[in-house]
């Protein structure tokens, strides 16, 4: 893209919900990024380890095993009270 790092911001803050691969350093900072600024995080297998536990425990981070449950976590998130902070998007 040419614009390095601004890329993870431009991804986070243009999303409603961030699906995370696993991955390496990049990937990190754009989950930190997101969990910081308050989006949900569904992560698919890939385990973030103790240092994001607390966003699991407040559910803002959600971890999947499968691509079909992720689907199902985002349909439920957009049918959900999520709906509200949905609408500022679209």
């Amino acid at each position: 893209t040419g614009i390095g790092l601004a890329r993870n911001y431009v991804n986070v803050l243009s999303s409603v919900v961030v699906v995370a691969l696993p991955g390496r350093t990049g990937t990190i900072s754009e989950i930190a990024l997101a969990l910081n600024i308050g989006k949900k995080v569904i992560s698919l297998n890939f385990d973030l380890g103790p240092l994001f536990e607390r966003y699991e425990e407040n559910k803002q981070l959600i971890y999947a095993k499968q691509p079909e449950e992720v689907v199902d976590l985002i349909k439920k998130l957009l049918e959900s009270n999520f709906n509200k902070e949905v609408d500022k998007y679209v």
